[in-house]
């Protein structure tokens, strides 16, 4: 079963920045940004490689991947995960260190 929850402010008069994401990724080695994947350009069916977003990233542990973490949608200063249950323990314990760090709160969606 998927989880999802997110890294949010605490204050929600001052919201958790997006530079302050993107610096905390470059610093974590367990932070890993997912391949770029072959697709078609919509335009003219021509292959094409797919970037990922510079703020989405795998938490990997042992060559595996427990999570995903991705900036939230526009106006919603925010950090989404995405991870299964079996990981949850992992998980919700290294999404509450990014909050603490990056000056937020981790919530688990009920």
């Amino acid at each position: 079963m998927q989880i999802y929850g997110s890294v949010e402010s605490d204050d929600s008069r001052t919201p958790i920045r997006h530079d302050d994401w993107l610096a905390y990724i470059r610093n974590s080695p367990d932070l890993v940004r997912p391949e770029p994947r072959s697709g078609r350009n919509p335009a003219n069916g021509d292959p094409i490689l797919l970037q990922p977003p510079a703020d989405t990233v795998h938490l990997i542990e042992n060559d595996s991947r427990l999570a995903t973490f991705s900036w939230g949608p526009v106006g919603h200063n925010c950090i989404i995960v995405q991870y299964s249950e079996a990981e949850a323990e992992t998980v919700e314990t290294r999404a509450a260190k990014v909050a603490d760090v990056i000056g937020g709160t981790f919530r688990k969606n009920a």
